[in-house]
């Protein structure tokens, strides 16, 4: 499944197209969670820290599955930035630390693997989410 993102479109409009591609591919409801919180935070740093100045600015998204493993493939054209190398969140409080960097550590730590490459001027980011079709939830209770 490819997407074509704008940064004036809404990320609930995304999620309802996401959903019912996770449905269909069988992803389970925590791994899915999981993904949309990761799909959240690349949309809003693409809206807030790529798309600002570029005039027609737009970038994808391939939502692909394949041996219980979900990959996410963002792309777009744009200067170099790697975000797989983001500085090192420090365990100063939120007060003192500086601003940036929070949505790419929560991106890794939901992630089982992302990965980073540039040609022709074109970024691509590509995450990894292993599942098992099982909820994390105990429901053998009554």
């Amino acid at each position: 499944m490819r997407i074509t993102i704008h940064p004036d479109d809404s990320f609930s409009g995304l999620l309802a197209n996401i959903e019912q591609e996770f449905l269909r591919q069988g992803i389970d409801p925590d791994s899915a969670s999981d993904c949309y919180a990761i799909i959240d935070e690349i949309h809003a740093n693409m809206r807030h820290h790529v798309a600002p100045g570029e005039d027609g600015f737009s970038w994808s998204m391939n939502l692909m599955v394949s041996n219980n493993r979900l990959i996410m493939a963002f792309e777009y054209i744009g200067p170099c930035f790697d975000p797989t190398k983001p500085d090192t969140i420090s365990n100063q409080s939120i007060d003192e630390r500086d601003i940036g960097g929070l949505g790419l550590a929560i991106v890794s730590a939901l992630s089982d693997d992302i990965q980073y490459s540039y040609k022709n001027r074109r970024n691509t980011l590509t995450v990894y989410k292993n599942f098992t079709n099982i909820s994390r939830e105990n429901n053998s209770c009554p």
